[in-house]
């Protein structure tokens, strides 16, 4: 019996509840298995790749939140498929293991023989995809899978074109894998189950058949999507339920012969230069090391014309680089600025970073930094003043006028009394800028909110939650533990709403604290996974949180906010947001006992409430705040450079 694979690939667009009617759908057609990848975006494609090109770092919108894997799994199961995923990096292998039936080896990543190692040594069954590879590779990769301990395997023949042309299909390359592996593996390895079959981009039914009745193709995979509105169905590689559901009751269609091929495992002539872009053995990052030297310098993104603009983000969490990262956004794409970031040595805002394609370094004291970037600006061939943002916690007065006197302008955020600065950005709630200060400019209307939180403004709610989801997020660092207490007291009255609280990779011991939390209150989602806020908070009937940066990204999102502050000094911030009736004030959290935070959740969460709040924060934010602050940082750079020398 032939097992059809539905490869939702990324055609799940970030909903859940997409997921599972493409999982229904699979089965209702009569697939077998159900297949989706998991990548992050900076472990596929090296950072030069990322740095010169908007059309790979798009691509992180077609990552498959992690926190969605035991819901997929369970989902699959319960309709009768096999669940199965394809890793793009060794990290994934360890986050897929505990919750698929099978895993899959992609075609661009199969000259990476570690990936194979690592997926081989779970002892799940191995699927490989030998798209673009010769016969020395196809051989490498089936030794590397018996070696780690692989007993059962599957090679897949495709031709790694999107779509694929009847004539290049080269069919009896499925009889050739098989005879490779039987010959020269099977008599040395008779506990091992060897199959062959076809990773489809054709989209003919004809090809379909033929690979099934003349080739007797044992795994048959498809793209599959459910209307057309995937994220990939553009491609022309994608089936809907109605063109393959006939394919696998057996319909038959006719198809020339000459879809069949020479048989070789060898690259198409096409294949050649998209063989390059395959997983480099070295690292496993796309692509191939001499690609990666060459390509970025062809690209138009590489030769800026406008300012060189360092960012200077330093503080706890990553609320900061967030601040800066909307900002370079803005000034990148719209102002054709060079940008580059100097962050503390954590992995969490450098990962950040390289997700969004910037350049970056880690500094450890005032001096180092000033020297870096004076070395950095003297590089510079465009002329004329480097722009340095400086976003700290820490009095930015010293520091600016430092790098003043080196002939930088200074762009400070968020400290309206810094008179070293040429510019003043204050992205805060309720605060107006002086009257005749033409150098400070901010608001509400100037809130930094990153790219990504503007695109997920026009996502439909998420999934098919049948209840309304209360997000909890105190973000990178939670100097007060208001995570667990939040938790607790939702525990004790959440029977109307689902509840998920967020960890962020950067919480100290963040691991730990998920899995005491989930043993504490397991009627609550746990997300420690470092998914992306925004996809979390889109749809969400709330936000708990302390006063900060995802207070103004869940606003543009539409998503009201409790708060619970940390300090003192939030007071006339939280006041002012009450006033606009899409934010609650729970009070600050050293005069708020336990049982009066109870109470005023309780409050919030009444289904009356939740609606009133939910429309008044439809119209509170409209996200352009980056775009208006890099407005003003590029009218500044242009001022300085039509005035006198």
């Amino acid at each position: 019996m032939t097992d059809f694979i539905a490869e939702i690939s990324s055609n799940h667009n970030g909903d859940l509840g997409r997921c599972r009617r493409l999982i229904a759908e699979a089965a209702q057609v009569g697939c077998t298995g159900v297949k989706f990848q998991l990548f992050r975006i900076d472990r596929l494609f090296a950072p030069e790749i990322l740095r010169v090109s908007a059309d790979h770092r798009r691509r992180r919108r077609w990552e498959l939140p992690l926190r969605f894997l035991p819901e997929l799994s369970a989902a699959a199961r319960d309709a009768g498929l096999k669940f199965g995923c394809t890793p793009f990096d060794l990290e994934a292998v360890d986050e897929l293991a505990p919750h698929v039936d099978f895993l899959k080896v992609a075609s661009y990543e199969l000259p990476w023989l570690d990936l194979i190692h690592a997926c081989a040594a779970t002892s799940l069954p191995l699927i490989v995809s030998t798209g673009m590879a010769d016969a020395g590779e196809a051989w490498a990769a089936v030794d590397a899978a018996l070696e780690s301990g692989c007993r059962d395997l599957t090679l897949l023949h495709c031709v790694s074109r999107y779509p694929v042309p009847e004539h290049a299909c080269n069919l009896a390359a499925i009889g050739t894998l098989r005879e490779m592996m039987a010959a020269n593996f099977a008599p040395d390895w008779p506990e091992v189950a060897f199959k062959a079959g076809w990773s489809d981009h054709s989209v003919s039914p004809g090809v379909i058949g033929r690979a099934l009745r003349h080739w007797a193709a044992d795994v048959v995979e498809f793209h599959f999507d459910l209307e057309g509105r995937g994220a990939e169905f553009a491609g022309g590689h994608c089936w809907l339920p109605e063109t393959i559901e006939t394919v696998i009751a057996g319909g038959y269609a006719p198809v020339s012969p000459e879809c069949d091929g020479t048989g070789r495992i060898a690259p198409l002539p096409e294949d050649l230069a998209e063989r390059t872009w395959r997983a480099d053995p070295s690292d496993g990052l796309r692509p191939t090391l001499p690609v990666r030297r060459e390509w970025p310098r062809t690209q138009p993104e590489s030769r800026r014309s406008g300012p060189d603009v360092f960012l200077v983000a330093a503080g706890q969490g990553l609320g900061h680089v967030a601040r800066c990262l909307a900002l370079a956004e803005a000034l990148r794409d719209q102002h054709d600025a060079d940008t580059f970031f100097f962050t503390p040595d954590l992995p969490g805002p450098q990962a950040m970073l390289d997700r969004h394609g910037f350049n970056h370094s880690t500094f450890v004291d005032e001096d180092a930094l000033v020297r870096d970037i004076s070395f950095l600006a003297s590089l510079s061939r465009r002329g004329g003043p480097a722009v340095c943002v400086l976003d700290s916690e820490w009095p930015a007065d010293v520091l600016a006028r430092r790098l003043r006197a080196d002939g930088h302008l200074i762009v400070v955020l968020d400290q309206p009394a810094c008179r070293d600065a040429d510019l003043g950005i204050v992205p805060s709630f309720g605060w107006e800028p002086p009257a005749g200060r033409d150098d400070l400019v901010g608001g509400m209307g100037y809130l930094l909110i990153r790219e990504d939180v503007r695109a997920c403004r026009a996502l439909a709610a998420t999934g098919d939650a049948r209840r309304p989801r209360v997000v909890v997020c105190f973000g990178g660092s939670d100097p007060n533990e208001l995570t667990a207490r939040v938790a607790a007291a939702l525990h004790d009255i959440a029977t109307n709403v689902d509840v998920e609280v967020v960890l962020a990779p950067t919480l100290p011991h963040a691991r730990i604290k998920s899995q005491v939390l989930a043993r504490r209150y397991p009627e609550q989602v746990i997300i420690a996974t470092g998914d992306p806020l925004e996809s979390i908070l889109a749809g969400a009937a709330l936000l708990v949180t302390a006063m900060g940066v995802l207070v103004g990204e869940a606003l543009a999102l539409g998503t009201p906010v409790a708060i619970l502050s940390n300090y003192e000094h939030d007071a006339p911030t939280v006041n002012h947001l009450a006033a606009t009736e899409a934010v609650v004030d729970l009070g600050r959290h050293d005069r708020v006992d336990q049982h009066g935070l109870v109470r005023a959740l309780a409050g919030v969460i009444e289904p009356a409430n939740l609606a009133a709040l939910h429309g008044a924060a439809r119209g509170v934010i409209d996200g352009q705040g980056a775009v208006r602050a890099a407005a003003h940082v590029a009218r500044l750079v242009s001022q300085r450079r039509a005035g006198p020398c």
